[in-house]
């Protein structure tokens, strides 16, 4: 089975450890491909610099952005090379934005710094109809504090729950800032069976899911698809 972590910071990003030995973790953990995640600020942060390697690299681009107005420039710049575009949740007006753009791809920790879940049927309903996932975030489970990740918990329980109730898709990622944050696909998981996945769709979040993902975007950066119309084969 193919496992994929789409949300892996590096010293490109906000990371302690290189590129290069994030990659190195990924391959002992039997990952079949990550996502170097970068925050988008200026053009520049939209160049990765990716060693040669067996791993499947993908390029992630996370926007935090502080307008619904803003997110959709940034989105629409970002798309020209991103593989993989990611929105920084947790302000319920970009949650929503996000949920309702088609060009973003997941939305992270929604529930993020709130005293709920981040979002409601209205966000859930723009998510399905978009193709926008929402993110399990290990990283907040594993390093907030014992009240926090109670909290934490509940909501991405509650955030659960809504997404299968309108099929909206589901992400699990390490969102992992150190080599040592990276866990398995099975432990990546494990966490979303527990917290009310079915066991098959939480297996999914961590393979099928984002592997669907990565492969769509690959052929509209490459121009074979767009607009519902594909090319089978080039000339």
């Amino acid at each position: 089975m193919e496992f994929y972590d789409l949300v892996v910071h590096s010293t490109q990003s906000v990371g302690e450890n290189s590129t290069e030995d994030m990659i190195n973790m990924a391959e002992r953990l039997g990952f079949s491909g990550i996502g170097i995640s970068k925050f988008f600020t200026t053009r520049s942060d939209l160049n990765w610099e990716l060693p040669e390697t067996k791993l499947d690299m993908i390029k992630t681009i996370i926007l935090k952005s502080k307008t619904p107005d803003e997110l959709k420039t940034m989105a629409n710049e970002a798309r020209k090379k991103a593989e993989i575009i990611c929105v920084h949740g947790g302000d319920y007006e970009i949650n929503r934005a996000a949920c309702e753009e088609s060009m973003i791809d997941i939305l992270l920790h929604p529930e993020l710094g709130r005293t709920d879940s981040g979002i409601d049927h209205i966000c859930a309903k723009a998510a399905a109809e978009n193709n926008v996932a929402v993110e399990v975030d290990f990283r907040e489970i594993m390093e907030s504090s014992y009240k926090h990740r109670v909290s934490a918990l509940a909501y991405i329980k509650q955030n659960i729950e809504i997404c299968n109730k309108y099929g909206v898709p589901i992400i699990i990622s390490s969102n992992a800032h150190s080599k040592w944050n990276l866990r398995t696909g099975r432990d990546m998981a494990a966490i979303g069976y527990l917290l009310g996945m079915e066991l098959a769709n939480a297996i999914d979040s961590v393979s099928s899911v984002p592997l669907k993902i990565i492969t769509e975007n690959r052929k509209k950066l490459a121009g074979l698809k767009w607009q519902g119309v594909e090319i089978i084969d080039k000339p």
